[in-house]
């Protein structure tokens, strides 16, 4: 008799995720846990984020928030800040100037810990 082999959705894109090299995580808990960088400055921004209506998935091994399927912002650690990329940051409204570009493209960023922000990780926890 040939067992048969049962793959979840969960399990193919762990094995998607590991084979291009990304590490793959089973929810935003588990990324800030593993995280030794600004797991502080994530778990003060999720709050924010989940009470503005958003969803959150890791999605290309990041913490993803996005509202009716489309995808809204993505925490990106880096070596010296945390970014809080906004997908088509070039159309909100930015009044106070926080928003910095990301390239040529329509994203847009919000740094957090670097001596070059605006945003200063303090904030989080005031």
């Amino acid at each position: 008799m040939i067992p048969i082999l049962t793959v979840t959705r969960a399990d193919r894109e762990a094995t998607a995720c590991t084979l291009i090299g990304v590490k793959a995580y089973p929810d935003v808990d588990a990324y800030i846990q593993q995280s030794d960088q600004w797991p502080e400055a994530m778990t003060a921004l999720r709050p924010i984020l989940l009470g503005c209506g958003l969803t959150e998935e890791i999605k290309w091994g990041k913490p993803c928030y996005s509202h009716d399927g489309k995808n809204i912002v993505i925490l990106q650690e880096m070596k010296e800040f945390l970014a809080l990329m906004f997908f088509k940051g070039a159309l909100l409204n930015d009044p106070a100037s926080v928003l910095e570009e990301q390239g040529r493209t329509r994203g847009r960023l919000v740094v957090f810990g670097s001596p070059r922000s605006r945003m200063w990780t303090g904030w989080l926890t005031a």
